[in-house]
């Protein structure tokens, strides 16, 4: 039990860190955002994700990749608890921040970008 929890966290702290590829659900389509705009959460990008994540939107919600150049900021992660702590388990696979650029095909590849429904830069 114990290896299981300490293997848990492990792969918390490396989602967190924005390694790994994204969980792309075939149930759901998905929109990939990046560039250098992801990197902080300015009321204009707050404001497109609280678009994306419409309360009234909830059974329609795509799945998103938010590819940044940098780690996930304190604003972000206050931002997804926030959303956590609002609408739960719906909420908690629909969004995954990793770490990448747009010039690196192995990170859009990781993003699933030519089989996402739209990309946003």
């Amino acid at each position: 039990f114990t290896v299981e929890v300490k293997r848990l966290i492990d792969l918390k702290h490396v989602l967190k860190a924005g390694r790994g590829d994204f969980a792309r659900s075939r149930r759901h389509q998905h929109v990939v955002v990046l560039g250098s705009g992801v990197t902080r959460m300015s009321t204009v990008f707050t404001a497109f994700l609280d678009q994306l994540f419409a309360e009234e939107n909830q059974g329609k919600w795509p799945d998103v990749a938010v590819l940044s150049p940098t780690k996930m900021s304190e604003s972000f992660d206050s931002y997804l608890n926030l959303k956590l702590m609002r609408y739960g388990r719906s909420f908690q696979s629909r969004l995954q921040y990793l770490v990448g650029t747009a010039t690196s095909t192995e990170d859009l590849q990781r993003v699933f970008l030519t089989k996402a429904a739209m990309v946003f830069v």
